[in-house]
């Protein structure tokens, strides 16, 4: 008997994920969380009556997706190797009715050929005979009348593909998806000869993809003639990837002792494990195991030879899960194994690696069980590619009616050079969370994004309210020439039980770890961070009270750009609010830090919904000073542009 593989769910983002049944177990980790960019890409592109070709199909994990993102329209997947069997049993368990199987593999020349094509790729080429056709003939042979998607990704035969689609692109111009890499040297072409086949058929623009796909559409008719080069632009949306699944320890799964078969001995902790089938050597048996998908996670120190591990549905039985090997190492090693579902669980198992025929010396170290509960991310609205705009009097009382002129614009982070009117494109430093915004860290995950701003908006005069440490005035110092002022209250923010607000950072390159329950922004603490950076020449520290500010010893328009990030309350925000607006400059930026409508962060942030409530109260006399306002789409940052 065989064991079902454990089900594995391919992330889609802003989509429920692909479910695999079957699939090679050297890539189910990489069919998790494959080609995420283009995933999302083709969510928001395809339209549900759209005919595509999934060629290079594999496991089918894009005919799958497809099938249900164009539910009255039809797949036609290739895939001549034997992965063939296993794209046919994914799109079975995903009731993918509209997607039709074609076992032939797509070239440039059509007939039986024999040549190397890869079933797996990082694995030797399988040669023998394949059937072959080309879409052209392919097309004519099956009177299409229709073809919006060419998707095409078969291991260093596409061009050859597209060149054997030439009719078929210039009748149906569809959107040409195509993974272009080094793969197309094994047939002794390149990247730059595919593209220059596609412009030469009116292709002058790309997406470009996870790095290697790209997307290509023509364009409309340029009035100036025509173009003679492909303009390749980058997904620099950031991708939000919360968990898709859940993991929680079970205790009490496997009983506190072993039994030896087979001439499996014990010397002390050193097992030794004869070389016999994977279940009859050492077992240990389960006693508590729960339902539903099942991780079982062992430590080994393998000493000598190679290990076998998996979990049986008996103990004399052959694996309910994957098989993992591990050879000898001289440091404890872990290995997981998966079950489809823990109630089969019988025993766990280790056995000499039959395939390497000699006995194994291990030292099990540790054995433990984790339930993983599978669930769905859904972004919330405000999260979402085609909201544009957010109602400022709904973000804290969702049932409240939208009042007219109180709204906000979304402004995403790969349009802010559009939109401001900036130089150079932002380019992410972060370009994938594992987590949502609620989870972001300034320090970490906006660090980029301040650079990128202060390094465009180039102020000459700098004001920030909150200094804490001096992160914040040093990326701005580092970021442009700019002299910063900065102030922040003498021994830091305390709650209403004089406990510190904000406690020391802990960033990844400092060299100690500071002691618990230290004042981050309190005494030699604060500023301490553009000190040590070398910026002290160019930083005012100023400490007091922010309420104690006076702004007639700068007066109106002194700053070129003020960051709001002091006290978070609306008590402060409001006046540190109006004081940066009075300081700074006509076509100057303000910025709002922990400003974010996503629920996640209003929920979870007390600073969050201090400065919403900030905004709430006072939007109609601070929105008649600004000619521009945006939430910085994925961030806790707001920008105003002073009228």
């Amino acid at each position: 008997m065989t064991a079902p593989q454990p089900l594995v769910r391919s992330l889609v983002p802003e989509s429920a994920p692909v479910e695999l049944v079957a699939y090679y177990d050297s890539f189910a980790e990489y069919y998790r969380q494959c080609e995420l960019q283009t995933k999302r890409w083709y969510v928001r592109t395809v339209q549900p009556d759209w005919v595509l070709l999934d060629v290079g199909a594999n496991v089918g994990v894009y005919s799958a997706l497809f099938s249900r993102l164009a539910p009255q329209g039809h797949v036609h997947a290739f895939e001549p190797t034997a992965t063939s069997a296993l794209l046919r049993a994914n799109l079975a368990h995903a009731g993918a009715t509209n997607v039709t199987v074609h076992e032939v593999a797509v070239g440039a020349s059509t007939g039986v050929q024999e040549e190397p094509i890869y079933r797996l790729w990082g694995q030797d080429p399988e040669r023998q005979a394949y059937p072959f056709t080309t879409i052209d003939a392919w097309v004519a042979a099956q009177g299409l009348d229709r073809l919006d998607v060419l998707k095409i990704d078969v291991d260093g035969f596409d061009l050859e593909a597209l060149r054997g689609a030439a009719a078929t692109i210039e009748r149906f111009d569809p959107w040409i998806v195509i993974e272009l890499n080094h793969a197309l040297l094994t047939r002794g072409q390149s990247v730059s000869q595919a593209m220059l086949w596609l412009l030469g058929r009116g292709y002058t623009e790309a997406l470009c993809l996870d790095e290697e796909n790209f997307a290509f559409k023509r364009s409309e008719q340029d009035p100036r003639g025509p173009r003679d080069a492909i303009a390749v632009r980058y997904d620099r949306e950031p991708l939000i990837l919360p968990p898709g699944r859940t993991e929680e320890p079970v205790s009490g799964v496997f009983a506190g002792f072993a039994n030896l078969h087979n001439g499996a001995a014990a010397e002390g902790d050193l097992l030794r494990l004869p070389v016999v089938p994977t279940a009859g050597a050492l077992t240990i048996p389960a006693q508590a195991a729960p339902s539903g998908p099942l991780a079982v996670d062992v430590e080994l120190e393998v000493l000598v030879g190679r290990v076998s591990v998996a979990c049986l549905a008996d103990e004399a039985d052959e694996p309910a899960s994957d098989v993992v090997t591990l050879s000898a190492a001289p440091y404890p090693q872990t290995a997981r194994v998966q079950l489809a579902d823990g109630a089969a669980l019988a025993a766990f198992a280790v056995a000499a690696d039959a395939a390497s025929g000699t006995a194994a010396g291990v030292r099990l170290l540790g054995l433990g069980a984790t339930r993983v509960v599978e669930h769905a991310t859904t972004p919330s609205p405000v999260m979402r590619a085609d909201t544009r705009r957010f109602a400022l009097d709904c973000a804290l009382t969702p049932r409240a009616l939208p009042v007219p002129g109180r709204e906000i614009e979304i402004l995403p982070v790969q349009r802010m050079a559009e939109v401001l009117g900036f130089e150079r494109a932002y380019v992410p430093e972060v370009a994938r969370y594992d987590y949502d915004v609620a989870g972001f860290k300034s320090e970490h995950d906006e660090a980029g994004l301040f650079r990128y701003l202060y390094s465009q908006l180039r102020p000459k005069r700098h004001l920030e309210f909150g200094t804490w440490e001096g992160f914040g005035a040093m990326l701005c110092a580092e970021s442009c020439d700019a002299e910063v002022w900065t102030l922040n209250l003498p021994d830091g923010e305390r709650d209403a039980n004089g406990s510190t607000v904000y406690g020391a950072q802990y960033l990844p390159d400092d060299a100690d770890v500071p002691p618990l329950g230290v004042a981050g922004d309190a005494g030699d603490r604060i500023g301490w961070r553009y000190r040590a950076a070398g910026y002290g020449d160019r930083v005012h520290q100023m400490l007091l009270d922010s309420l104690e500010l006076d702004v007639r010893e700068f007066g109106p328009g002194f700053f070129d750009s003020a960051l709001v990030d002091g006290g978070h309350t609306p008590d402060v925000v409001g006046p540190d609010t109006d004081k940066a607006l009075h300081l700074v400059r006509s076509g100057g930026a303000v910025i709002w830090h922990d400003f974010c409508p996503d629920p996640g962060v209003l929920e979870v942030s007390p600073a969050g919904r201090g400065v919403m409530q900030a905004w709430v109260e006072n939007h109609d006399r601070w929105r008649i000073q600004l000619k521009g306002l945006y939430w910085l789409r994925p961030s806790w940052l707001l920008i105003g542009i002073k009228a």
